[in-house]
Parts: structure tokens; C-alpha cells; sequence
């Protein structure tokens, strides 16, 4: 039964296949936003993308890392890492926020 939730969710959030199970645990979509991760990427299962991200690949999101697109979007490029407890959010609802190239 989980197994198909998270399943669910990373069909939802656009992840490919073989990039399912607990690594997309935290993939949450935002109204109508979900996230668009390039594989291949590295979750912590306490870690969580939520809403209008785009990240580029081999993206690494360690312990409690948080990529938060609740009004404009963030962009990530790629070789992206962010460690334990990091946050990356935007500047209200009219400035996104980007990350590398």
C-alpha cells in the first residue's frame, strides 16, 4: 500500500521509474506545481521538494534539506548538494529563486 502511494507521488512529481520507492517519499506538489527532478538525484527520505522546482542533474538533498516553491519557482542547476537542515525558499510571490547554472 505505501509502496503505491510513493509510487504515485513520483509518477505525479514527473520522476522517472527507476528512481522510485523511498526516494521520493517527499516529492509534494503545490496547487498545480509539481516538482521536475533530472536523474539521476539523491534524497534523503527526510528530505522534501515541494511545489515549482526544476533541478537540473545529481542533485543531493542530505537530512531535513528543504527546496520550497510555494508561489514562484526555484530553479537548481546541476551537481547541486545541499546539506543537513539547509533551506532554500523564495522571496514572496514575485521573486523565484535560482541555484547554479
Amino acid at each position: 500500500m505505501a509502496r503505491r502511494l510513493i509510487a504515485r507521488r513520483c509518477a505525479a512529481a514527473r520522476v522517472p521509474a527507476r528512481h522510485t520507492a523511498k526516494r521520493c517519499a517527499m516529492l509534494i506538489a503545490y496547487r498545480e506545481f509539481a516538482p521536475v527532478l533530472a536523474a539521476p538525484f539523491d534524497l534523503a527520505l527526510t528530505a522534501a521538494v515541494i511545489g515549482r522546482t526544476k533541478a537540473g542533474p545529481r542533485l543531493t538533498l542530505r537530512a531535513y534539506a528543504t527546496v520550497r516553491a510555494d508561489g514562484e519557482s526555484i530553479r537548481i542547476g546541476a551537481n547541486a548538494m545541499f546539506r543537513r537542515a539547509a533551506t532554500v525558499h523564495i522571496a514572496d510571490s514575485e521573486l523565484g529563486t535560482v541555484v547554479g547554472d
